[in-house]
């Protein structure tokens, strides 16, 4: 039971690692419905880079030389500076407040001639943002075919001179919702068959498959989410996985090769944090854009095989616990006569 324990912690640790947050706090999306790109640069050979972050949630910027570049706010004012000694942020921009970059008791100041109010954001070149003006348009979609919603416009200051990076918003339509709910039901449905036919052995091997199934899903899965780039793979996202890989190897090896007197408590723990992995990730079943490293089919997949797998695996090995307990009550009773 100490050694089930322990295999428990780490599996809830590796499982629980945080990934990297946005600028403002907020933990990274799975999946979304409107995919932002960048369609134009002014001017056309820039000294920075920017991309799209997690479909159309932020933006990242990396200036390329020591030139000093301003990001304009929603009202023109001053919102964000890169230069040669870090990152900074207006502490007067109604931008900065409406998008959590700069947290402060400050009033913003909507007259884009109020002097800025400088932070120091970061010692580095690059910086990434939740902004808004992104998705502004997202409303006009929600329902219908792959279309353009409209263009978006970050306007910029390039050493003092007008410069910006324009693009558009485009609606993905979601997949078959009861396509793939179809798969963690059957496989319940299937498991609770299994019960029905009143063969311990028959339950056992099934518990064991399921639990293998929802280990090798559940470190697919997770791939895919660490290893997908914001706008790279965070440090901490291959510690989780490799953490993850190593756990679902030793429990592959208690459960097949090494059966050991645990192994039902070992897969009652992979079914329940297989089934809540499934539940962090649902969103990828019914948005459009899934926001991983691997094939949106294979991830979603996988999505369905944690939630079925691990529901099924709880329900088994919960039966067998209480059959087990009832043997053992039955057998005690017996020696007591």
């Amino acid at each position: 039971m100490r050694r089930g324990w322990v295999i428990a912690s780490l599996t809830a640790a590796a499982l629980a690692a945080p990934a990297t947050a946005f600028a403002h706090g907020r933990g990274p999306v799975v999946a979304v419905s409107d995919e932002a790109r960048i369609t134009r640069t002014q001017p056309t050979d820039p000294p920075f880079s920017m991309r799209v972050i997690d479909g159309d949630q932020g933006l990242w910027l990396r200036l390329t030389s020591r030139r000093e570049l301003m990001v304009l706010g929603v009202a023109g004012e001053p919102l964000l500076r890169f230069d040669g000694t870090g990152v900074y942020v207006n502490r007067y921009s109604p931008t900065a407040q409406i998008d959590q970059i700069a947290r402060t008791a400050i009033t913003p100041r909507f007259d884009p001639k109020t002097p800025p109010s400088w932070k120091k954001l970061s010692s580095g070149r690059s910086y990434r943002w939740h902004d808004h003006r992104l998705h502004a348009l997202a409303p006009l979609g929600g329902s219908g075919p792959a279309r353009a919603l409209g263009s978006w416009t970050i306007p910029l200051r390039l050493d003092g001179k007008p410069a910006a990076v324009t693009g558009e918003l485009r609606y993905v339509p979601p997949p078959n919702l009861l396509l793939w709910l179809a798969i963690p039901i059957f496989i319940l449905f299937g498991s609770l068959a299994t019960i029905r036919a009143r063969r311990q052995r028959l339950v056992e091997h099934t518990i064991v498959i399921l639990t293998a199934t929802t280990a090798i899903a559940l470190v697919v899965a997770r791939a895919g989410r660490e290893f997908y780039g914001r706008p790279r793979p965070a440090v901490v996202g291959y510690v989780s996985f490799a953490i993850g890989v190593a756990l679902a190897l030793f429990v592959l090896d208690r459960l097949l090769l090494r059966p050991t007197p645990t192994r039902w408590f070992i897969a009652l723990v992979v079914g329940a944090l297989g089934f809540a992995e499934g539940l962090s990730l649902l969103p990828t079943l019914y948005h459009g854009l899934v926001l991983a490293a691997v094939p949106a089919s294979l991830e979603r997949t996988c999505v369905a095989l944690t939630l079925g797998c691990g529901v099924a695996t709880v329900v088994l090995t919960v039966f067998i616990g209480l059959d087990a307990a009832q043997d053992a009550d039955t057998l005690e009773t017996v020696a007591r006569c």
